[in-house]
């Protein structure tokens, strides 16, 4: 398994190569290419989410206690039409991924498990491609967002599947590590399921965007909004971030 500085280091190179490309092929103009290094470089070192180590780990959640908030604040207007309200749900964010997402990570999760496959690479790029939909945003970039996670994070478990392999000069040697980084599948028959059943909603859900489509389906969308209307008769203002976020517009 190759150590950390060598998956920032390659992983960091790239995701240079892939923004460039990007910018090549029309999906990102020049002044984006920094945005889209950075997803990369963040995917490059996603995988070690499941490290039994610490630095990855505390170096990973650090990043997205910072990151992660304010993609959402940008999405979802109702949270940050008042300084007060956006400071709030940054630090509450910050606290809950830094203590109970970590801890769930780190207690349910084996390292080159599940998260260290090919399906969960995948899965990654289309959480970057929905974390920067937006409708006034170039579908373009989205999906360079996407590409470049997606990218990154191939590229980290490729490594650890090269330092799998023993050159000793005269024969290739496998270690018993091979073939768990570039897998297709969990470590049982239920992993493998929710990874592909994850996959599945994940890329449906990429496509729906893609399309300027919603996300959730209408029939739940119109639960949620009856749900969201009457707590607002309860307490006014309650139930109005729910159609911030979904998109409905009051009746």
């Amino acid at each position: 398994m190759a150590d950390f500085k060598t998956h920032w280091q390659v992983g960091l190179a790239a995701s240079v190569g892939g923004s460039l490309v990007s910018n090549w092929a029309g999906l990102a103009s020049p002044k984006l290419i920094p945005i889209l290094v950075a997803v990369g470089w963040v995917g490059s070192i996603a995988p070690d989410l499941d490290s039994d180590t610490g630095r990855p780990l505390k170096l990973i959640f650090s990043g997205l206690a910072v990151l992660l908030p304010p993609v959402l604040l940008w999405r979802v207007p109702w949270l940050h039409e008042s300084a007060e309200r956006a400071v709030m749900f940054w630090g509450l964010a910050a606290l809950l991924i830094q203590g109970p997402v970590k801890w769930i990570f780190k207690t349910f999760t084996k390292h080159r498990g599940v998260v260290h496959s090919v399906p969960a690479a995948l899965i990654f790029g289309c959480v970057c491609f929905v974390l920067a939909y937006h409708e006034a945003a170039d579908r373009r970039f989205q999906v360079a967002t996407g590409f470049m996670g997606a990218l990154g994070y191939l590229t980290h478990l490729a490594l650890d599947e090269f330092w799998s392999v023993d050159f000793n000069g005269t024969s290739i040697k496998t270690k018993k590590s091979f073939g768990t980084a570039l897998s297709l599948r969990g470590r049982s028959g239920l992993q493998t399921t929710l990874l592909y059943l994850t996959l599945g909603v994940m890329g449906w859900g990429c496509l729906t965007l893609f399309r300027d489509e919603p996300f959730i389906p209408k029939r739940l969308v119109g639960a949620l909004h009856h749900v969201s209307e009457e707590l607002e008769k309860a307490e006014p203002m309650s139930g109005a971030w729910w159609r911030e976020l979904l998109g409905v517009s009051s009746r």
